[in-house]
């Protein structure tokens, strides 16, 4: 096998063996409407970070996130089809919420945290209920 048929055919096989969130087609596959963020998200973004003493990793400050409206209550994630109301998504930096939640500082704490974080754990103190509640946020 020629070197550029072998890595045309191992970059194929990455995209169809990799979950979908780890090549990028999660915001693709919700019926989401990208949009401005929610009017108060720069505040609580400060306060998030006051609170957490959590700094955004470089390239991840408040204005690389992709903000993402889904109509109704919930949606439905696409790798498990559970149902959510919000979602943070590593690909594009993407935060996803229900738009009948929309304007909750609590959920959009919760989601900007996982931005600060970097991950999509609820793993660790921050995501603890105490700690949690006391910034704000829902908890993990």
């Amino acid at each position: 096998m020629r070197a550029g048929n072998f890595v045309a055919a191992f970059a194929l096989l990455a995209l169809v063996l990799l979950p979908p969130h780890l090549h990028g087609v999660w915001v693709e596959s919700l019926p989401a409407v990208r949009s401005e963020p929610p009017a108060q998200a720069r505040r609580y973004w400060q306060e998030l970070i006051a609170c957490t003493g959590v700094r955004p990793k470089r390239g991840r400050g408040f204005a690389s996130i992709q903000w993402h409206r889904v109509a109704g209550r919930q949606f439905a994630r696409p790798d498990t089809g559970r149902d959510v109301i919000g979602l943070w998504l590593r690909p594009g930096n993407a935060v996803v919420l229900a738009g009948e939640w929309w304007d909750d500082p609590r959920l959009i704490k919760h989601e900007m945290l996982h931005v600060l974080l970097q991950t999509g754990s609820h793993e660790g103190a921050h995501f603890a209920a105490g700690r949690g509640q006391a910034c704000g946020l829902f908890p993990g």
